[in-house]
């Protein structure tokens, strides 16, 4: 397979540049097909801000046999663009489109962009390897969607990857590991990366986005069967990064991290006896840590954790699915502080049914808290998602069309209980500035802030609050 040439990118789009992680999707892709031998390079052109027509110039002097586009919800239009401009270029060359978006919506995604031959579904480590075979049939091939005589067909689920540990660490010699931005409650240390010690999510709040919009870490794409990597094989990838890339830190992408007790216990006992130079961050869930747990975690330099908190108010936490109580809320938000790890907090505004007066309650609840950092999202109720169907019987969508969103950057959806869209952007303006601008809040950021870097992250981050 060494005559192979495939070229992985993640397309331009307008999406706004104050955060850029890495593409862990694509380097995990990249590392499977270096494997079996095949010549890979990653093309970067969301980080790397680059034109289509410098995209074309790349690619043309590549000449690929195989281009893989990674999509999601929010550069879909981008991958249109970008498939219909290489098929003109290498016609015979096969464009995979791979990514959350494709993922959930395959027909949809090989029809509206003919250009795409296939979409993988699910899992694309063992996929991706198949259709790279000379001797490949498609309709054999589990776990796609691909085209013949202009019609599209759609084979079977392929099974979950149930040793995490057989796929190879992601390619990050193929990125520029250096030029990522990622927002200041999100590192301290630089050069910062970012990893992933699990698969699928089994819990099922009704909102998630994230099977199209984000990580490719989600239970859309993976089921809601979480796997995990063995301890062991987390700390030799971390021993990695830090010995080939000097990386300094660690933000996990995990959906839920530590979902597993023991296996968090043991992860942070071989981090502490290892003794290796490095800070790190994750998202979980309340009610899955506690006292003991979150002191091991502060003792193996795990400095800040993201809790999903979603709301301040019990009736619409039941609503969606969250299985926790405002109680457990408290009670983890103090011990995590407690334990000098730094608390970010997510909330949503603007879900079905939610008052104002309701939402005030969120706001405050959120004030009364006072983490470190506090984003409010707007309700974007994807397609595919369990609060769909509720928001269509208890409001009104604004988009232009079925897939129109800018998440979190507008108003998608309107619930029967606000007005207009513009009297539920300014609850949210109000719950940003209110949140952080007096004097207590600033006096603490100013305390955290731990390099010039991070100053520089926190001065971008006050831009778009204001």
């Amino acid at each position: 397979m060494s005559n192979i040439n495939f070229l992985l990118i993640n397309p331009p789009t307008n999406y706004p540049r104050e955060r850029i992680l890495p593409p862990l999707g694509l380097m995990y892709i990249a590392s499977v097909l270096e494997n079996i031998g095949i010549n890979v390079k990653i093309l970067d052109a969301f980080l790397l801000n680059f034109s289509y027509e410098k995209i074309l110039e790349i690619i043309n002097k590549e000449q690929p046999n195989f281009i893989g586009i990674y999509s999601n919800i929010l550069n879909f239009d981008e991958c249109k663009k970008l498939a219909k401009y290489i098929k003109k270029l290498l016609p015979e060359s096969y464009i995979i489109l791979d990514g959350p978006f494709p993922s959930s919506f395959p027909y949809y995604s090989m029809k509206e962009i003919p250009e795409v031959d296939f979409c993988i579904r699910g899992e694309e480590e063992k996929t991706i390897v198949e259709l790279t075979n000379k001797k490949m049939i498609p309709k054999k091939v589990r776990g796609i969607a691909f085209r013949k005589n202009k019609n599209i067909f759609i084979t079977s689920n392929r099974p979950l990857i149930r040793n995490l540990n057989s796929i190879p660490f992601p390619a990050r010699h193929l990125i520029f590991i250096n030029k990522y931005k990622f927002l200041p409650h999100e590192f301290r240390r630089l050069p910062t990366t970012t990893m992933i010690c699990s698969r699928g999510c089994s819990f099922k709040c009704t909102f998630c986005p994230k099977p199209i919009f984000g990580t490719q870490l989600s239970s859309h794409l993976f089921s809601n069967e979480y796997r995990v990597r063995s301890p062991e094989n987390v700390i030799s990838e971390i021993e990695k990064v830090i010995n080939e890339h000097s990386i300094k830190e660690i933000l996990f992408l995990d959906d839920t991290f530590g979902l597993n007790k023991s296996w968090n216990e043991r992860f942070c006992n071989l981090l502490i006896k290892e003794k290796l130079d490095i800070e790190w961050s994750c998202q979980t869930r309340v009610d899955i840590v506690n006292e003991k747990i979150l002191l091991k975690m502060a003792k193996a330099g795990c400095w800040s954790i993201l809790y999903g908190l979603e709301s301040g108010n019990q009736r619409l936490l039941n609503f969606l699915n969250k299985k926790i109580t405002i109680g457990q809320i408290r009670k983890v938000v103090n011990l995590t502080k407690n334990t000098n790890i730094s608390v970010r907090a997510s909330f949503i505004l603007g879900l079905p049914t939610e008052t104002k007066q309701e939402t005030m309650k969120t706001i405050k609840f959120a004030k009364s808290l006072n983490p470190t950092y506090a984003q409010f999202h707007l309700l974007a109720p994807f397609e595919g998602t369990s609060i769909y169907e509720i928001c269509k019987k208890e409001g009104k969508f604004l988009n232009k069309g079925q897939f129109d969103y800018d998440f979190p950057y507008k108003v998608n959806y309107l619930p029967n209980t606000y007005d207009s869209k513009e009297e539920l952007i300014k609850m949210q303006k109000f719950a940003y500035r209110s949140f952080y601008l007096n004097p207590k809040k600033i006096s603490e950021i100013l305390l955290k802030i731990k390099s010039f870097n991070n100053f520089k992250s926190w001065i971008n981050m006050s831009k778009i609050i204001l």
